[in-house]
């Protein structure tokens, strides 16, 4: 049973990032904007909860500024917070995305990249 109710809340949560439901906040990047709900983020990174919980410019803000961080990036983040999978992972993304962990605090993500890093340099290794 806990297994099929922890698929369903992952269903569900995907539903919500890709239909946009609900949203109440965008990450913005030099080049896009992506919508996203302030109490995910919040429950998956201690960055995005004081930044919407305390006296930042965000919590009142429409956006929230990732400019140091490309679309594809951005894109990949958010699959992560809203399903916890990583799809498609390539050594390059993987950095983006471990840079992008460590600046807003989400172990979970930068475990599952390092995790990525020493597969690779392992099948490197016996090359």
């Amino acid at each position: 049973m806990h297994l099929n109710s922890t698929r369903i809340l992952k269903e569900n949560l995907e539903s919500l990032y890709k239909e946009n439901l609900l949203c109440d906040t965008n990450l913005k990047t030099k080049t896009g904007s992506f919508p996203a709900h302030k109490s995910i983020h919040s429950a998956r990174s201690t960055v995005f909860k004081e930044m919407f919980t305390h006296n930042m410019k965000e919590k009142n803000s429409e956006y929230v500024y990732m400019e140091d961080l490309n679309d594809d990036t951005v894109q990949r983040l958010l699959q992560y917070i809203y399903t916890a999978t990583l799809l498609d992972l390539q050594w390059d993304s993987a950095c983006n995305l471990y840079a992008a962990a460590d600046k807003y605090e989400i172990p979970s993500l930068k475990s599952e990249c390092s995790s990525f890093f020493k597969d690779c340099l392992s099948h490197y290794k016996s090359l």
